[in-house]
């Protein structure tokens, strides 16, 4: 009598040990869809713009075309605007994930109510010098002329006017803002007389002064700190997309990591992403504008911030109110910098000197 009972448990056992079983075998086929569904889009999709056209993009380009951003888990796109705020534009409207800008154009957009800030940082001085065109050698000549910028309220304009007030003029009054377009559009507006001066990166300047274009101010040896090269996110990314922001700073400490310890292929790359064989134009790039004025470690200085605010205090109100701390999301770099990674990345391999 105690034998069909026993069988009865052993019969239902079997049943749910091959219940288990096909539970099992449903889990194993759904966790393989799953990992090869990885295995086929495993990257993250990010766009970024970026507007300069010189090796103050070489972190960006360097980073993207030796693979740090892949190794990170990212499939980003960059993407070339024409001038800083077409670049912020599209970090407030979402059509950008991240943006690589100058710190004047966030503080400028921010001011205006966009919801954008400053994650990181990988440059504190300041790129331009203010070239002029030709037979003009004194300040009381630009009066009443037109200053060239990338566009309205970009960075080439922001330094131009303040190198205008290094000559005694003011940016606003003594002459009137030309958009020209990119570094070399806006040279090219002095070469034909519809500008007579524009602030230009370091390179631009250098194949300004070889064609006879005179260097008014020159503020790569200004003592200012500023916030330059940036990376910049919306305020719902920063929250909603966290570990974006995280990995692409690391991959970017990885790319300047690579820049500064594997001249040949870097140059290579600036070469490439800049459309020259020029030994001369490259080798510049590389050492004044990317090494030269990319930090291996980003940081977020409240002094680089409170530059810009004191500057456009003089006439808004707004600025002048402000706290730089308005400006920084500091949690990315603040956890790259306690890990340690950076100084271990270098301790590994240093820099050749």
């Amino acid at each position: 009598m105690s034998v069909r009972p026993s069988s009865r448990i052993l019969s239902r056992i079997g049943r749910l040990t091959r219940h288990a079983a096909v539970i099992a075998a449903l889990v194993f086929v759904a966790a393989n869809f799953r990992d090869q569904a990885r295995a086929q889009n495993p990257l993250e999709s990010v766009r970024i713009g970026y507007a300069t056209s010189s090796g103050q993009a070489a972190a960006l380009w360097i980073t993207q075309d030796a693979g740090f951003f892949k190794k990170n888990g990212l499939d980003v796109e960059l993407i070339y605007m024409q001038g800083g705020v077409r670049v912020i534009q599209g970090v407030i409207s979402g059509t950008l994930t991240l943006g690589w800008g100058g710190g004047a154009d966030l503080v400028q957009a921010r001011l205006a109510g966009g919801d954008i800030k400053i994650i990181a940082a990988f440059n504190d001085s300041i790129p331009y010098k203010l070239i002029a065109a030709k037979g003009i050698s004194r300040p009381e000549q630009l009066r009443g002329q037109r200053l060239a910028v990338s566009s309205l309220g970009s960075s080439s304009h922001f330094w131009g006017k303040y190198a205008l007030k290094q000559l005694g003029l003011d940016g606003e009054r003594d002459m009137a803002a030309l958009a020209a377009g990119s570094d070399l559009a806006r040279l090219a507006s002095l070469e034909s007389g519809a500008a007579q001066a524009s602030a230009v990166e370091m390179v631009t300047a250098y194949i300004a002064q070889k064609k006879g274009f005179p260097v008014l101010v020159d503020l790569t040896n200004d003592k200012l700190r500023f916030i330059g090269a940036s990376v910049v996110a919306q305020g719902s990314v920063i929250e909603r997309r966290g570990d974006i922001c995280r990995r692409v700073i690391k991959a970017l400490v990885e790319g300047i990591h690579f820049m500064r310890t594997n001249k040949k292929e870097s140059m290579a790359i600036i070469g490439k992403r800049m459309r020259t064989s020029e030994e001369e134009i490259i080798e510049i790039n590389y050492t004044q504008q990317g090494v030269g004025r990319t930090l291996a470690k980003p940081i977020l200085s409240e002094a680089g911030i409170q530059t810009i605010l004191t500057m456009l205090g003089e006439r808004n109100p707004a600025a002048r109110a402000a706290l730089p701390q308005q400006f920084v999301d500091g949690r990315f770099v603040r956890e790259l910098d306690a890990s340690g990674y950076v100084d271990a990345l270098y301790r590994k391999t240093p820099e050749a000197r």
